[in-house]
């Protein structure tokens, strides 16, 4: 979970996300759902979008509280909306010269999604292809520091895609892939010759122009708008519905964080209790998610029948 559209980097590895979920079935077709999410990191370097400053790195919490309404339109097909609060603390900072401090963002945003599964018959081997496109992160600027500069939300679009295999009646496996976009303004090839790293036909568009624009707004043209696209490719085979050993990769071009991380996990289900465990693999030296371990354990709830 990251809101803050400065931050660069982690310089170390350490943090946790906690969150709480409930789901309630209205009628047939429709879930009500609520989710309350915090997560911390360790430190992270921060740079201002809008402005032409380096903060130094802290410790950054944030938050969110979301509500949303699922709607299962046929077999195949679903969509769901969900509309957010957040609370973005990257760190009480200021700057060399104590000209501008950073203080919490706080905003609302909205998420739009849409899933379709189609069941498939190959050689007696039962399959689902899975298909989705999700909008998240979508809503107004929000403030970050006492220059009053408003900074872009992270919206991002994501197409994604999943075939799933059950070869036998204790067995199955999973290939996926999927590709993301930031539907913000993008960066200045030159931008000492601007205000900050966005000009000022960049910094002024509101948040829904903004990201219609980010499609064919950066200097380089098409080919620098296909390397802001990054990729996730991963596998899953899943045992008796208990044991779960997944593997990915992400992919992110040079110019644009260029990460490029293989990803290790093994996860285990008994009765409501989830663990998952992962091991992320820089294939090439960052100081971000630099071999980094990650646990995590859920606990379902369930209303008792009768």
């Amino acid at each position: 979970m990251n809101f803050a559209p400065m931050t660069l980097g982690a310089e170390t590895g350490d943090g946790f996300i906690t969150s709480i979920a409930a789901f309630k079935k209205l009628g047939g077709k429709n879930t009500l759902g609520i989710e309350a999410k915090h997560s911390a990191s360790g430190k992270i370097s921060q740079d201002l979008l809008s402005a032409r400053y380096f903060l130094g790195k802290n410790a950054a919490r944030e938050s969110l509280l979301s509500i949303g309404i699922v709607r299962k339109w046929t077999y195949r097909f679903a969509s769901a909306i969900a509309l957010k609060y957040i609370y973005s603390n990257i760190g009480y900072t200021t700057d060399e010269d104590e000209s501008l401090r950073v203080t919490p963002g706080q905003g609302i945003a909205g998420d739009l999604s849409f899933s379709f599964i189609q069941p498939i018959e190959m050689g007696g081997i039962s399959s689902n292809l899975m298909l989705g496109l999700a909008v998240t992160n979508l809503g107004p600027r929000v403030v970050y520091s006492s220059n009053s500069k408003k900074e872009f939300l992270p919206a991002n679009i994501g197409l994604g895609v999943g075939w799933a295999f059950e070869y036998n009646e204790s067995s199955s496996i999973s290939l996926l892939a999927d590709a993301n976009k930031l539907l913000v303004p993008s960066p200045n090839d030159f931008y000492d010759t601007c205000d900050g790293l966005l000009c000022s036909h960049k910094v002024e568009n509101n948040f829904l122009k903004a990201a219609w624009r980010s499609f064919y707004d950066a200097d380089g043209g098409f080919s620098e708008e296909l390397a802001e696209i990054y990729y996730s490719f991963g596998v899953e085979y899943e045992y008796q519905e208990k044991w779960f050993l997944r593997s990915g990769y992400l992919y992110e071009h040079a110019d644009r964080g260029n990460r490029k991380i293989l990803c290790l996990g093994i996860g285990y289900g008994f009765r409501n209790v989830v663990t998952d465990l992962s091991f992320q693999i820089p294939i090439i030296e960052q100081e971000v998610n630099d071999n980094q371990f990650r646990f995590s354990i859920g606990y379902r709830w369930e209303k008792s029948k009768g």
